[in-house]
């Protein structure tokens, strides 16, 4: 896996024109950076300036702070109760959707004084700051997802006074349900008028937290949908969340981040209507060159693109021949003279004058880009230059 720095800082710099001097900018950086590697993406995008980075987990926020990510990190996921303590402790953001959730927030005086004896001394007598928990309260505006709803209100706010000093409310934030589809524009729309409800009542009583509702759609969407923060995703990446979305930004161009590559390690000639491929999936329908990737679906290769999914060699397009195996594909070489073993492979990326984007990858595949590139084994290294 190749990972484009320059692409990096170009689709940053793109997703940051569309948004006011003032609007915050978080950097999701979930799921191993959608693929790309969690540690060293974070590392290049903070160059460009990102005021905070999104993660799925707990595990995922830690493994920033122990690397030196100093930025504030939110969270997106369900973080246990557990936990709370060293949130507070390394400066990490926790999403809240659920009265439990909450309630269990409101008891982490207790757990916070277990961090260690010495320390919970310490802070007693103010020779250490306080540990106060950041939250970000997530509303559900149509999504159904994560989130409060409006009949959540009162036992929300009755739960926030009984926490008390020991946490913040940083943040304010739905998700949209259909952004990535502008037909849905009224519903998006009505999502917006739920969180501004939802801001006017935390203004009414003193608290004005980050709000947020945009990810990549809203950012290119409009700016009406951008609030305090918005929340770069995978466009970061160089890619769209759908083909509307790229339509309503026809002038802006995001690079790919990612070229996958591999090396073919075998070659042999197959004569006519022999089989190839486990339970004999695919007759040769003329005499062959096949070869063999060390590629399968554990590295990331949907079993789906058997007999149809083609990768790039020497420039040309080599198609899958039979099943996709767990660590070994077959690809027609018949029409590109010499290959051989140790050719390079291009398996998402550009090679001469073709290329195969992670947007062809998916439609083959029967899914979408987001879970082709996610779902590449973070085993594989990821050499970022």
């Amino acid at each position: 896996m190749e990972i484009d720095k320059d692409a990096i800082a170009k689709n940053i710099a793109r997703l940051k024109s569309f948004i006011a001097p003032k609007t915050k900018f978080l950097a999701v950086v979930k799921s191993n950076a959608y693929g790309h590697g969690i540690v060293e993406y974070a590392k290049e995008s903070k160059k460009s300036g990102v005021d905070f980075f999104g993660v799925d987990s707990f595990e995922e926020a830690m493994e920033l702070r122990n690397v030196g990510i100093k930025e504030p990190i939110l969270v997106l996921g369900y973080v246990f109760p557990a936990n709370f303590a060293q949130c507070a402790k390394r400066n990490i953001s926790v999403t809240i959707s659920s009265l439990e959730s909450l309630q269990a927030v409101a008891r982490q005086g207790a757990v916070f004084e277990r961090v260690s004896r010495s320390e919970a001394h310490k802070r007693k007598n103010g020779t250490l700051p306080r540990l106060a928990l950041k939250l970000h309260i997530k509303i559900d505006t149509g999504l159904h997802r994560q989130g409060f709803q409006d009949s959540d209100v009162e036992e929300v706010f009755k739960e926030i006074h009984k926490a008390g000093r020991e946490i913040i409310i940083e943040g304010l934030y739905t998700h949209f349900a259909a952004m990535e589809t502008p037909k849905y524009e009224s519903y998006s729309r009505m999502q917006i008028r739920e969180l501004q409800k939802w801001r006017n009542i935390f203004s009414m009583v003193g608290i004005h937290p980050i709000v947020h509702s945009s990810a990549t759609s809203g950012i290119f969407f409009s700016k009406e949908f951008h609030f305090d923060m918005v929340r770069g995703g995978i466009s970061l990446y160089g890619l769209w969340p759908s083909n509307e979305i790229k339509e309503v930004a026809p002038k802006t161009k995001l690079v790919p981040v990612l070229t996958w590559k591999s090396v073919i390690t075998e070659v042999k000639k197959v004569k006519a209507l022999e089989r190839v491929g486990y339970d004999l999936t695919e007759k040769l329908s003329r005499d062959s060159m096949l070869a063999v990737v060390p590629l399968g679906y554990w590295h990331g290769i949907p079993r789906s693109l058997s007999s149809k999914g083609e990768f790039l060699v020497r420039g040309k397009r080599a198609k899958i021949i039979g099943r996709v195996s767990m660590d070994m594909v077959v690809i027609d070489v018949t029409g590109i003279k010499d290959a051989e073993q140790g050719d390079e492979v291009v398996v998402i990326g550009r090679q001469g004058k073709e290329e195969v984007s992670a947007e062809e990858f998916a439609e083959k595949a029967g899914t979408i880009n987001y879970e082709i590139v996610t779902r590449i084994n973070a085993a594989i290294p990821r050499i970022y230059k």
